[in-house]
């Protein structure tokens, strides 16, 4: 399986690029999975089809005051600047309904997965 969970589109100080044209490219270039993580916002996920050829996790890049810090997962963005958007980050991740919420069972999970993932 190939991914990149780290894409940036025009909501983003450092991207000009339009959400189709994300999909596209990650199409064309044999992406099973992408995550666009625009700083500070999840405006791009208004843009984006419902239904796709790709997957596509939602995520966010965030600014705190210990450096940015890449979510993924998330419903909504997340608020903050200060060290305590981390904590809230763990638990938005954790609180993920369907997914492992025992970092040691995500490990096991990661781990025995016969897929391999590209970065």
């Amino acid at each position: 399986m190939k991914l990149d969970l780290h894409i940036h589109s025009k909501y983003s100080y450092d991207s000009f690029s339009e959400a189709s044209r994300i999909v596209k490219a990650a199409k064309r270039k044999g992406l099973d999975v992408i995550s666009i993580t625009d700083h500070d916002n999840m405006k791009v996920y208004e843009k984006l089809p419902h239904k796709l050829d790709i997957i596509v996790v939602r995520g966010m890049e965030k600014k705190t005051d210990m450096g940015d810090v890449t979510g993924l997962f998330f419903k909504r963005p997340i608020t903050g600047s200060d060290a305590h958007t981390y904590f809230e980050i763990g638990r938005a991740v954790t609180a993920i309904e369907g997914y492992a919420n025992d970092l040691e069972e995500r490990k096991k999970i990661l781990l025995n997965s016969r897929r391999k993932c590209y970065g």
